[in-house]
Formats: C-alpha cells, structure tokens, sequence
C-alpha cells in the first residue's frame, strides 16, 4: 500500500501529509491522514483477522510498529549495522523522504526491507550522508491538522514535481 500511494495520484494526495514535515522527527511515523492510515493498515488486518490472530497478538504488534515507526522517522544518528538490510530504520528509510520525488522512490518498508529488495527500491545509504532537505515543494502546503485533513478531498490535478506525470504533463504544455 505504501509503494502505491507514491504511485496513483489520489492515494499520493492523502500520503503526501506523511511526508509534509520540512524535519523527520519521531511523531512523522503517525503523521497520516486517519483515511490513508486505514488503507495502509486493512489489508494487513484482513489477514490477521482470516487467519484468527488473537487480539492481543495484533495489539502487541501495533504497540511494536508504533515504537518502531518513533525510531525509523526519529532524527537520530544511529546505526545497527548489516541490520540494515533487514530491517526499515532510519539509516535507511530517511532516504524515501527526501524532498526531490523521484529521489524518494526507495526504502519504502515500514518494518522489513523484503519488499524493497523484491521491487527493486532498496538504496543502501550507508557511509553517504546525502541531502537532508526533506518534505514537500509545495510551499503552500497546509501546515495545520485542518487544512491537511481537508486538503486530498479537494478538487486538483496537481502531481508532485518530479513525478513521471508532472513531467509528461510539462513536456505537453510546451509542445
């Protein structure tokens, strides 16, 4: 779900509230919109509940990416090594916020690298401290709970600079 809000246009209008923050600090792991936090969070607990995970189980894995969300978005120069390559932190996923969207496309796992290695999006950052301008271009962008909790449902056909689509649409005004 994460890779494909950063893909269709009105699912990036809704993630793009996580990625507002001009600084990454440890509240950006819960900084979504409650309609994307949903969409993220379903298709994982349609699972857990097919499969008759007890509630304390899903409450412990919550509590558990909660925590481990803090320290992934937490501007905190740590490192845990080849555990890198295992694991979302934020040696690593500090990459996926960078401000320029098509730089931004890797490191998507909130927890595991798996489905980064398996698309092909992991970036190994180690050892390059790399640009840390983050956030968005948009500099009217709201930057209240309000304005960012009605600002996907209005009517726009804005895509971020640097998206595939921004660029094909560019290149057709100036033809």
């Amino acid at each position: 779900m994460h890779r494909i809000s950063h893909r269709v246009h009105w699912l990036w209008r809704f993630h793009k509230i996580h990625h507002s923050a001009e600084r990454l600090y440890w509240m950006n792991g819960e900084r979504r919109h409650p309609l994307h936090a949903a969409l993220m969070a379903g298709p994982g607990l349609v699972v857990l509940l097919i499969s008759g995970a007890p509630p304390a189980v899903v409450a412990t894995w919550f509590g558990i990416l909660t925590v481990h969300l803090a320290f992934q978005h937490a501007n905190l120069d740590y490192s845990v090594g080849w555990l890198r390559h295992v694991l979302g932190v934020a040696e690593v996923h500090r990459w996926h916020h960078k401000r320029d969207f098509e730089d931004a496309q890797v490191n998507f796992g909130e927890f595991s690298t798996l489905w980064d290695r398996m698309f092909g999006t992991f970036y190994d950052s180690a050892g390059k401290l790399g640009d840390a301008d983050v956030g968005l271009h948009e500099k009217d962008y709201p930057r209240n709970y309000f304005g960012q909790f009605i600002d996907p449902l209005r009517p726009t056909s804005a895509y971020p600079a640097g998206h595939k689509s921004s660029q094909q649409d560019e290149s057709a005004t100036r033809s």
